[in-house]
């Protein structure tokens, strides 16, 4: 489960950070921003303890975003996102896609805690915190 905290000093490098999170489980996912294909097709499990996968993305000021597998950078690609960016999941062959302004958060967590193989898109203005 996560939730957001307060009192987060602001990056000069990172414009938002986006994780994959909690409830995959050998999971098949796509991941597009504004029509752009991150990835395809990625087996994604959480890790049992930790409850995240060690998916993650970092999009910084100079318009390069980073995929990440834990500490290893598994693609980087030059990219203008804007500020509203069109995020759309396919969990199992099941899309889900939602909008979401940048200036309303930078920290954005997508989880498969849901019945119905969809996923949820989070984003907060403060750090991620795990209960």
């Amino acid at each position: 489960m996560t939730s957001c905290a307060s009192n987060q000093r602001e990056s000069n490098k990172t414009i938002f950070a986006m994780w994959l999170d909690s409830c995959f489980d050998n999971d098949v996912v796509s991941l597009y921003l504004n029509d752009i294909e991150m990835f395809n097709d990625v087996e994604v499990k959480t890790h049992d303890i930790l409850s995240v996968t060690p998916i993650y993305l970092s999009y910084s000021k100079n318009g390069v975003l980073r995929i990440f597998n834990g500490k290893d950078i598994i693609s980087q690609k030059e990219i203008d996102l804007g500020n509203k960016i069109n995020v759309t999941v396919l969990l199992n062959d099941v899309e889900t896609t939602e909008i979401i302004e940048i200036s309303k958060g930078k920290n954005i967590t997508i989880d498969a805690c849901t019945s119905d193989y969809k996923v949820n898109i989070k984003q907060c203005k403060n750090k991620v915190i795990y209960d």
